[in-house]
């Protein structure tokens, strides 16, 4: 079916307005250095992210890593020692129940960034997985499981659907901890998840909203693994909208990367978390090139898992073939052509309820590295404990 280009920009930007104004994915930890320079509420980049200073890529591999990430940690081993590969380095364990970010009082005002206050991650291991066992496959979840709303429905899908059951990776999006807004409040809900589910965690700052009294708490970006964890490291991106200015919510768009030490052979993984006041997509674009950089990095594994909520909500799939060139967006068909092999191939429908003009494909897998290959997805729409649906896919492991 056509549709006219004045429709097209009409539901475009509908749904724009309608992700604006629920705040769709608000929410950033960390200590990131090369974020960039805050927008000024008074510029019209703050109110036009189209407008909103490109990321300086040639900076890109200053990226800094979170406390207590492989950089500089001391943790189990970075020499192959107990069965775990050479360069891997455990994340170290943070059971905290405070405020993962130290923020001062008066931080802004004595010329601290909003953007990347100083965070710690909150980690522990909770498998009983031999990870040193041979693996040929991986199943790797992502889900955007909105802030905690239903989280008893959450905790009951992952404990109840077999092809959930049988995750060795979840990639975790709005995940709430110390949450005024969650059900029930207060909760750690990575860390309850892990608990429950017998899995290891790493999780990491979006958004620290304790300047908001009705809210309080942090959503965070978390990686949940039946296997060893390490090498943590949080990318801040630079920001294409001003949170501090509209939200006083303290981080921003975010990707949590860490490797995953899996039978004696390191893979990189980034759980990813687009933006969405972006109605032309070339933020999510630079975004993405941001992760892609990173991931280039020396010393990164060769094998490489990227995942998450893409917020890709300007191709309709009920009238577009969104997950292929030409109608794909900018992000989609950049990683595709930076040799990254979708985990999804061939679907193209919603993966989101569709908080503005119709239901939308947000959520993706992606692989790369030599033998790393899809094997079997699966996209469970039936499941509605959140505002998005669980993705599912195996990858064979060289």
């Amino acid at each position: 079916m056509m549709v006219s280009s004045q429709a097209r920009i009409a539901v475009l930007l509908l749904t724009a307005l309608s992700f604006g104004s629920m705040g769709c994915g608000s929410s950033s930890p960390g200590t990131s250095t090369d974020v960039g320079t805050m927008l000024d509420s008074s510029s019209p980049d703050s109110r036009s992210p189209d407008l909103a200073p490109s990321a300086d890529l040639s900076a890109l591999d200053s990226a800094a890593d979170l406390p207590g990430t492989s950089d500089g940690a001391t943790g189990d081993t970075a020499s192959g020692d107990g069965g775990l590969p050479p360069g891997f380095v455990r994340t170290p364990v943070n059971a905290t129940t405070s405020a993962l970010c130290a923020i001062p009082a008066d931080y802004v005002k004595n010329g601290g960034d909003p953007v990347s206050p100083p965070c710690d991650f909150a980690a522990d291991r909770f498998s009983v997985t031999d990870y040193t066992q041979p693996v040929t496959s991986l199943r790797v979840v992502t889900w955007n499981v909105e802030y905690g709303k239903k989280s008893a429905d959450v905790l009951a899908a992952l404990q109840s659907d077999p092809l959930l059951t049988s995750a060795d990776v979840l990639l975790l999006q709005e995940v709430s901890r110390r949450d005024k807004q969650s059900v029930p409040p207060q909760l750690d809900q990575a860390r309850q998840l892990a608990q429950a589910l017998k899995m290891n965690y790493v999780a990491a700052i979006e958004w620290d909203r304790r300047e908001k009294s009705d809210q309080g708490g942090e959503h965070l970006l978390a990686i949940l693994s039946k296997y060893p964890l390490g090498n943590a490291t949080l990318l801040r991106h630079a920001p294409q909208w001003n949170f501090w200015l509209e939200k006083k919510h303290y981080g921003g768009r975010a990707t949590l990367g860490v490797d995953v030490a899996v039978g004696g052979r390191r893979l990189r993984i980034y759980n990813v978390h687009r933006a969405t006041r972006d109605v032309t997509g070339n933020g999510r674009a630079k975004q993405g090139a941001e992760v892609r950089a990173d991931a280039a990095k020396p010393g990164r594994p060769a094998l490489q898992l990227v995942g998450g909520d893409f917020n890709t909500f300007l191709c309709n799939p009920a009238i577009l073939t969104c997950n292929e060139p030409p109608s794909a967006e900018k992000v989609i068909k950049e990683f595709l052509a930076a040799g990254y092999t979708d985990l999804t191939p061939g679907f193209n429908s919603w993966t989101q309820l569709g908080i503005g003009v119709f239901p939308q494909r947000l959520d993706w897998l992606f692989a790369k590295g030599a033998g790393l290959t899809p094997q079997t997805h699966q996209v469970l729409q039936a499941i509605k404990a959140a505002d998005h649906v669980p993705v599912v896919a195996v990858v064979k492991l060289p």
